[in-house]
């Protein structure tokens, strides 16, 4: 028999929607993207972000990526008891995480003295799994337009989690639900064609050609979320907190 994971969406919403930017977090402990206001949410849902010690981002953009700093200044607090935070990204991302976390520093101090010593970043490849917390994480190439994006399958006690970031329908989205047990997808709009995001044409398409799958909408706008079937049984429509076990 194989424990329960808990799954706990922090935020389901795309930019310019009053739901957070799109984020899960897995055992308390693994954070999947951390946008512009994630770790504010953290706190309202009364998480504890110190045992948060694996970020893991999907890609560069704003809204998956600009609150890594405060996690990082959090992560400070923990210096003495040993825990360490560790940052996955995409190619990139190390350069990236330096330049956006020294103005909530000194922006005139470009050396890393301030540089939290028990935060780590680390650029990750497409294909090469990694482990974090008891967990084995799969990188997955997908198309979000010209940005290097990617997906991920987490293997943990058992169960399989599929995420898809931001991406249109493609190969890598096809494997990560193949994958999964349950997947996290990305339900932008209300009809598939954009080259950026997948519509809700591509998810109940993904409902139906794999009935025994749990699928959670996510980066979800508002027009979406009004349209979105809610009969589907395999489809789940989340409300930023909503906690699952797996």
């Amino acid at each position: 028999m194989t424990d329960k994971v808990k799954m706990r969406i922090i935020g389901s919403g795309g930019i310019f929607v009053a739901d957070a930017s799109a984020s899960t977090l897995i055992d308390d402990s693994i954070l999947i993207d951390c946008g512009a206001g994630t770790f504010k949410q953290l706190l309202r849902l009364n998480c504890d972000v110190g045992k948060i010690s694996t970020i893991v981002i999907t890609h560069l953009h704003a809204d998956h990526f600009m609150d890594v700093p405060f996690m990082m200044l959090a992560a400070r607090k923990n210096i003495d008891n040993g825990q360490k935070l560790t940052i996955f990204v995409p190619e990139g991302g190390i350069k990236a995480t330096h330049e956006i976390a020294k103005y909530i520093w000194n922006p005139e101090d470009a050396t890393e003295s301030w540089w939290p010593q028990n935060v780590e970043v680390v650029e990750y490849k497409n294909g090469e799994s990694f482990t974090a917390n008891g967990a084995t994480i799969e990188p997955v190439k997908v198309v979000h337009g010209k940005v290097r994006a990617s997906g991920f399958i987490v293997e943990k006690a058992g169960k399989r989690i599929g995420f898809s970031g931001d991406s249109i329908m493609c190969d890598g989205i096809q494997k990560i639900v193949e994958a999964s047990d349950w997947a996290v997808l990305d339900t932008s709009f209300p009809k598939s064609g954009s080259a950026i995001h997948m519509g809700l044409d591509d998810i109940y398409g993904l409902c139906n050609t794999y009935p025994d799958k749990k699928i959670i909408a996510t980066h979800i706008f508002e027009e979406t979320r009004k349209m979105i079937r809610r009969n589907i049984p395999n489809l789940i429509v989340p409300n930023d907190g909503d906690i699952f076990e797996l």
